[in-house]
């Protein structure tokens, strides 16, 4: 009855309100009515060039001709992009591919090349000064040469790490020399294996092939930038102080020509793993995870929900607040965590609100990036940010997902006008929504039914080309 009472005092409230206006508008003269229609014409076409540059075209490319994950891709120079490693099943993601392919852009279609020496997996694909391509990894180091498409392979190894996705970074100065940095190692104690940090940075010249320097270096997880003068910036990274994890917030800086590191700066919070930018005078740190703690007994990863600011000159920070448009809800994860201890049913907890930042990619435009979120109750949506003005900046969200829902793992390119998206990891069944708590959530890591894709897709935004 209320509903139906509401219904009818509003439309008759609208229908009082077009009244009014049929009223005015027969009173204008014939100018007048041309010039109200001329002025609510502009305003259509204001709307249509704001709705044109908030949308985003996406359509299917051409297949990979191997199904691939955890793979790297990278933009060579002559505008083709070099698709290396990764995996191809999903029982067992330390396995890498040796396999490799080129997507040629301007036939629009992936071609295969020669194997790799070793297989990759979580590695890093990095561009040298000559435009030649270094793939590392634990496994090695190998450098392709972009006139023979063929894999040349060092004899200079890094010190073996642990494979885990994210735990240690392989970063290249402009002078050539392969910084890598983190990871754990593994030790025995009678038959109990354990992991503990390795604590060292390993600088390998790729011209000389050969290790020219180590430094000592407390933790994993860092956060890795190439400032304008070649300078590395390392951020954030998880540490341990007696046999306790913390989360580091400062900020060092590797001088690229002397090899020497020093302490730079400290955040306003601890993370691990954030994604960094350099931005003129300024470092943006976003992404990322920070921890609590529950009943001092785990230790849980939540998604970083602001944005730091570091002004390199004065050394200070600022922060800005994102929490609403990722939909943060921490009480969430003190649910999930309370059922699963009580062994307790977490279906009802579907379509809470919960997403982090799964991966950043430079999009088309200078100083603009593509957020790619990955969500508990609607998985892979995205928004764009605007770094342009660190004043003001610009966040605008991305109305459909760019990928099939539970797509995940993928690898990001960005092209001359748009943005490839390759590979990926497929999931199928209800529970793999757990899957998405948080990327080092193991603990949370439901049995889902998964497959590895080798398709591809283009993401161009209307308008911001032109």
């Amino acid at each position: 009855i209320y509903k139906s009472v509401f219904m009818e005092v509003m439309i008759g409230v609208n229908m009082g309100v077009l009244k009014r206006i049929s009223f005015f508008i027969a009173k204008l003269s014939i100018l007048n009515k041309i010039l109200l229609l001329c002025f609510l014409f502009a305003i259509f076409l204001v709307a249509l060039v704001i709705n044109n540059l908030n949308s985003y075209q996406i359509k299917s490319g051409p297949e990979m001709n191997i199904k691939r994950a955890y793979h790297q891709s990278i933009l060579l120079d002559n505008e083709n992009v070099l698709i290396a490693g990764g995996v191809n099943k999903t029982d067992n993601e330390t396995f890498g591919l040796k396999s490799a392919e080129i997507f040629n852009t301007k036939e629009n279609k992936f071609v295969k090349i020669s194997d790799m020496n070793l297989p990759h997996v979580y590695h890093s694909a990095l561009k040298m000064k000559n435009g030649n391509i270094v793939i590392a990894d634990i496994n090695g180091i190998e450098i392709f040469d972009t006139k023979t498409n063929k894999f040349n392979l060092l004899k200079t190894k890094p010190k073996y790490r642990f494979p885990e996705f994210r735990q240690y970074k392989f970063e290249l100065l402009p002078n050539d020399k392969l910084v890598i940095i983190g990871g754990r190692i593994e030790t025995k104690n009678g038959k109990q294996r354990n992991l503990r940090n390795l604590n060292q940075i390993e600088i390998i010249d790729l011209n000389n092939d050969k290790l020219v320097k180590t430094i000592n270096f407390e933790g994993n997880r860092f956060g890795t930038a190439l400032l304008k003068n070649g300078d590395l910036l390392i951020v954030g990274g998880k540490i341990v102080y007696k046999n306790k994890e913390f989360l580091s917030n400062e900020v060092f800086v590797l001088d690229s020509k002397k090899l020497q590191l020093k302490h730079l700066a400290n955040l306003k919070h601890g993370v691990q793993n954030p994604f960094v930018f350099s931005n003129n005078d300024n470092v943006v740190v976003l992404g990322g995870e920070n921890l609590f703690y529950y009943q001092d007994n785990y230790i849980i990863p939540k998604s970083q929900t602001y944005i730091e600011i570091l002004d390199l000159k004065k050394h200070k920070t600022k922060e800005i607040n994102i929490s609403k448009i990722l939909k943060y809800n921490e009480g969430f994860l003190l649910k999930i965590l309370t059922c699963l201890i009580n062994n307790e049913n977490t279906e009802l907890l579907k379509d809470e609100p919960y997403s982090y930042i799964m991966d950043i990619v430079p999009f088309v435009k200078k100083d603009c990036y593509l957020l790619s979120l990955r969500e508990n109750s609607s998985a892979n949506k995205m928004i764009l940010l605007d770094l342009s003005k660190l004043d003001k900046i610009k966040i605008s969200k991305v109305n459909k997902p760019f990928l099939p829902p539970y797509m995940f793992n993928t690898s990001f390119t960005t092209l001359k006008n748009e943005v490839m998206v390759s590979g990926g990891q497929v999931f199928f069944n209800d529970n793999r929504w757990l899957d998405g708590i948080g990327p080092y959530l193991e603990v949370f890591r439901a049995t889902t039914n998964s497959d590895v894709s080798n398709k591809s897709y283009l993401i161009t935004k209307k308008g911001l080309t032109k």
